[in-house]
């Protein structure tokens, strides 16, 4: 979801003669709405809050609403709240393409909101995710980065142009050098064969940027080559396996000027995290007075989504060597030997038992746990998708 924040109403002033201790004294508090519609069937969900002072990382949940959205002029979808600040619509709801809808809100001050009406625009499938290995020169350092850049395809017959925003999440797996297929029981100071495997898991992520494309200006409706993420080889995703899912929203012209508008606000990264540096005129407003700020956009938009898999040696011809170093996990210098009867749990909390060889009679084979043991990076249950 996505998840827009914001101060308001701060003026500033600088000099140039002597440094001036800027601090905040008083900030306007203003409605935050983070509202979405998509074609997917599933519980939509809306979040209502206040933007956040400048010098605070938290914002107040605006509770006890009454939150509605009206289809076409007449059918109405309703939203309970689940948790402080998040209302959801029954999760057999969809939005229907073509499809007009505007959000009621009612706080409960009495204030109450609507949105301009916004059309559902189709679905459009992509037509492929690749990658490719690139260096190219550090917008921070002097540095050249290295790594795998994942791009999207696709493209529209139906349309003249589209407006798209492009959001991803990640999977990957993490396997230790030396995964530990014995563990200690310090109360009765025994060992045993492990119940569960902590030699691989899996990490996730998702981007945190707001990406955002258009074919406006284009000779066709077609989208090449266009960049979602980029894996660095000092990066843990592509140590081994990688899945990548890319999700497609078409959005409506304004919905598209809006975020171009958040974007260049946000010259440093572009982020739906980042702290607003102003008021960014969205499409929701107070139905009794129409200067109150509102911070926020209501969304429409028809979605698809793709995944893929990728392997590290998928790219190891073009030059992608991964080189992700474990966190404290010192490979040459891990793996020792013990006599059984030296096994304790004092050692065992440092270490974790890896094999007992048989060229070593009545030895172990011990590593340290950032070397052994998967779970000190991610999770090791396998994500229900992966193949």
């Amino acid at each position: 979801m996505r998840n827009i924040s914001a101060i308001v109403l701060l003026l500033a002033f600088t000099g140039c003669v002597e440094p001036y201790d800027f601090q905040v004294t008083e900030t306007v508090e203003v409605l935050v709405v983070d509202a979405q519609l998509t074609n997917e069937q599933k519980a939509h969900r809306v979040e209502l809050s206040l933007s956040r002072a400048i010098d605070s990382d938290t914002s107040t949940k605006v509770t006890g609403a009454d939150v509605r959205i009206v289809e076409d002029g007449s059918l109405e979808i309703s939203f309970n709240e689940s948790n402080p600040g998040v209302y959801e619509t029954h999760p057999s709801v969809m939005g229907k393409t073509g499809s007009s809808y505007v959000i009621h809100i009612k706080l409960s001050n009495g204030n109450t909101y609507q949105s301009t009406p916004q059309v559902l625009s189709p679905s459009v499938p992509i037509d492929s995710v690749y990658g490719h290995y690139i260096e190219i020169p550090s917008d921070q350092n002097a540095e050249i980065k290295k790594g795998i850049q994942f791009f999207v395809d696709t493209h529209d017959e139906s349309n003249d142009v589209s407006f798209i925003r492009y959001e991803y999440k990640e999977d990957f797996e993490i396997k230790v050098p030396y995964p530990s297929g014995y563990e200690w029981d310090s109360n009765t100071q025994t060992f045993g064969p492990r119940s569960e495997d902590i030699g691989t898991c899996y990490g996730d992520g998702q981007n945190r940027n707001l990406i955002i494309a258009s074919t406006s200006g284009l000779s066709e409706n077609r989208l090449n080559a266009f960049p979602i993420q980029m894996v660095g080889v000092d990066d843990p995703q592509l140590e081994h396996r990688y899945a990548l899912t890319v999700v497609q929203y078409m959005l409506n012209p304004s919905a598209y000027q809006y975020y171009k508008n958040l974007q260049e606000n946000n010259v440093s990264s572009g982020s739906f995290f980042d702290k607003q540096k102003g008021t960014i005129a969205g499409n929701i407003f107070n139905e009794n007075n129409s200067s109150e700020p509102i911070l926020g956009f209501f969304e429409v938009a028809g979605v698809s989504m793709i995944t893929k898999f990728f392997n590290s040696s998928d790219f190891r011809d073009q030059g992608f060597i991964p080189n992700y170093d474990f966190q404290k996990c010192n490979p040459q210098t891990a793996l020792d030997t013990v006599q059984i009867n030296d096994l304790n749990t004092e050692l065992l909390s440092s270490y974790n038992i890896v094999e007992f060889p048989v060229t070593v009679p009545n030895g172990a084979i011990i590593a340290t746990v950032p070397c052994s043991d998967c779970r000190v990076y991610a999770d090791n249950v396998k994500p229900d998708y992966w193949d």
